[in-house]
């Protein structure tokens, strides 16, 4: 035995016993037989590195310069997958990142959406509460005002011409003449007496004196209760029937009654800062709420028809007489647009603030108003909200006056 062998042996033995588990097959090399391979050492990532640039450095110079076969390009085995591959990964369809069939994020987000359906809902039909309460109310407002209209505005207190027993009843017994200011029958009638005159003759205002004594009894007794009152007004064939205040401002009697009692919808009141003798003010301007249902100034509206317009006229009672005016102008006008102008230089400055007014009329008139007419001017809101900043208005000259 060589001396290469012997130490070879001893190496394996030891290799034995320090590795028991390994079943190593290490047989001695024989003569003459072929030598098992060795197992190629492992190569550093480095080396392997500079082989793998060595042999790109040697590729064959026709593939290098593009070479061709039949005209296309040549095409390796190697390269002929790689294509394939690409294909495919074009064809496939795009992953969106994050979108994960995740069941928790899943569940999480449609009860996200069902809380978010849920709250719209509930804030729709607490709107919908709201405005139907806020309906309700209304409706109640209005319904109370017309009923508390009817009661502390009784027409029947103002001797309104179509009472029974009323002026039918004076006209039966009496022509005009003299009216006695306040005396009354001796069988306790509210009746004024008239006195005939000794020559009768037939006078085309004989209704209109007789309501002017009813209407300033009336005047007299409310003036006992509140000095404020000064007039009634009328519109015939309408709800406008209502005793006429001036205060010492356009607040108070937006919620006081011509007695200065509470009362929501208020009464009819003169202008403050006008006199309560009409034909002094170039334009006595008269304020009243419009209630649903026609109480107040609500038919003011009514002259928004043109044959109303044209055959209906405003009556003002009062204890200097009868004032009729005749409308010339209905109209919306803004709340800032000077329709209530009181105050005028001279008769020519009023003249042109009437005319420019007529200009605006849902209906027009031959009426050219001059320095020597007066108007009135009925204003009341549109009703559709509080905050509104328009209203309906109607002028109107003074066409006559009818005293006792």
């Amino acid at each position: 035995m060589s001396l290469f062998d012997k130490f070879r042996k001893d190496d394996e033995e030891t290799l034995e016993e320090e590795l028991p588990d390994l079943d190593l097959d290490l047989e001695p090399e024989t003569d003459g037989a072929e030598k098992p391979t060795a197992a190629p050492a492992a190569v550093p990532e480095s080396a392997a590195s500079d082989e793998a640039a060595a042999e790109t450095e040697q590729t064959d110079p026709a593939e290098e310069s593009g070479a061709t076969v039949g005209g296309s390009e040549a095409q390796t085995p190697d390269e002929a997958p790689d294509a394939a591959a690409e294909e495919t990964a074009a064809e496939a369809p795009a992953v969106i990142v994050g979108e994960i069939d995740d069941p928790v994020a899943v569940e999480n987000s449609a009860s996200r959406r069902v809380t978010a359906a849920k709250i719209i809902r509930g804030s729709i039909l607490a709107v919908c509460g709201v405005v139907f309460v806020v309906c309700l109310v209304l409706i109640g407002i209005n319904l109370y005002g017309k009923w508390m209209a009817g009661t502390v505005y009784d027409p029947s207190e103002m001797g309104a011409s179509d009472q029974p027993g009323g002026l039918e009843v004076l006209k039966k017994n009496s022509r005009p003449g003299t009216i006695s200011d306040l005396s009354m029958i001796e069988n306790g009638g509210d009746e004024p007496i008239i006195t005939p005159p000794d020559n009768p003759i037939d006078d085309p205002d004989e209704d209109l004196r007789l309501e002017l004594v009813r209407k300033q009894a009336y005047i007299r007794e409310k003036q006992a209760q509140n000095p404020d009152v000064f007039a009634v007004i009328e519109v015939k064939d309408s709800n406008i029937l209502y005793p006429v205040v001036r205060g010492t401002d356009n607040d108070f009697y937006l919620t006081h009654d011509a007695a200065k009692g509470f009362l929501s919808i208020g009464a009819i009141f003169l202008d403050y800062r006008t006199s309560t003798h009409l034909p002094d003010n170039y334009n006595s301007v008269i304020y009243g709420h419009n209630i649903n249902g026609g109480a107040m100034f609500h038919d003011v509206t009514l002259f928004a028809d043109s044959e109303f317009f044209r055959t209906h006229d405003v009556y003002i009672y009062t204890l200097d007489g009868l004032y009729i005016y005749k409308p010339f102008c209905y109209y919306k006008p803004h709340v800032s647009s000077g329709y209530i102008k009181r105050s005028f230089t001279n008769g020519n400055e009023f003249a042109a603030f009437a005319n420019n007014i007529a200009a605006q009329s849902m209906t027009r008139t031959d009426k050219i108003i001059t320095g020597d007419d007066t108007i009135i001017t009925l204003s009341t809101c549109l009703n559709m909200t509080t905050i509104s900043k328009y209203r309906f208005v109607l002028h109107a000259y003074l066409d006559r006056v009818i005293h006792e």
